[in-house]
């Protein structure tokens, strides 16, 4: 039987002292994003390894098929080698990404209203 990666993922993270809000703003993604690595069985070796990065994790033991390991000192400069991006540009583009996600959620429930 295959592990449940997103499971293993979310454990990883939950044990982490990183919180998820945190870990969507590093990755430059959202938090529905990362819930929704949570519940896949398969996810992706570049979403791990970039969860890897920013929780300064080795999934290697977690996930041998992947070869992900390497060492603490790569993966700080990995990451830390990365011009900080600009505050207010990265919450502009947070901005924008919730409000396409809320505006999405709004036009699926009028579909199922106007289907019903």
């Amino acid at each position: 039987m295959e592990k449940h990666q997103g499971a293993i993922l979310e454990k990883v993270v939950r044990n982490s002292d990183v919180s998820i809000s945190e870990l969507a703003r590093i990755l430059v993604t959202n938090r529905r994003t990362v819930y929704y690595w949570f519940t896949q069985q398969s996810v992706s070796k570049r979403v791990i390894e970039k969860v890897g990065e920013a929780l300064f994790y080795d999934f290697s033991n977690d996930f041998p098929d992947y070869n992900t390991s390497s060492n603490r000192k790569e993966l700080s400069e990995n990451i830390f080698a990365q011009p900080f991006r600009n505050i207010s540009s990265g919450n502009n583009l947070e901005f924008w990404k919730d409000k396409y996600l809320n505006l999405l959620e709004e036009y699926n429930s009028l579909i199922l209203q106007k289907s019903a």
